[in-house]
């Protein structure tokens, strides 16, 4: 697995969107819009997809890679403050919370687990 390069994205009053990322790994790519940091968590929001649910779990696991530089543009974001740091990332895939951290960031292993929760969800609706 590689580093996750990140770049900031401007707020987007047209479609209603704030400030957001963009996530790049090679020829793979998201934009998320970024609606909470707290205690070391970052809560995204997914829009403009160009990857699969299993391209964004690596994706986002590739920030926790060394070499990926998604501290320094929350810092330059002003949504970290320079002595904190990113230990988790929360984001909604098909309504079920993905979270990838700091310690869990095996993609497999969690696109596994949500391929499990989507079809345990499918099993109720129906």
């Amino acid at each position: 697995m590689k580093a996750t390069i990140v770049r900031p994205l401007p707020e987007y009053p047209e479609r209603e969107k704030k400030e957001g990322l963009f996530f790049q790994e090679g020829r793979t790519s998201f934009k998320a819009e970024c609606i909470l940091y707290h205690a070391g968590v970052l809560l995204l929001e997914g829009y403009d997809y160009k990857a699969k649910y299993k391209e964004q779990i690596e994706l986002l696991a590739g920030c926790f890679i060394e070499g990926s530089n998604i501290e320094e543009v929350l810092r330059s974001q002003c949504l970290m403050e320079p002595w904190q740091r990113l230990y988790g990332i929360l984001i909604l895939m098909g309504n079920i919370p993905v979270l990838i951290s700091r310690y869990n960031n095996d993609p497999e292993e969690i696109y596994e687990e949500l391929e499990r929760q989507i079809r345990m969800e499918n099993m109720n609706i129906a």
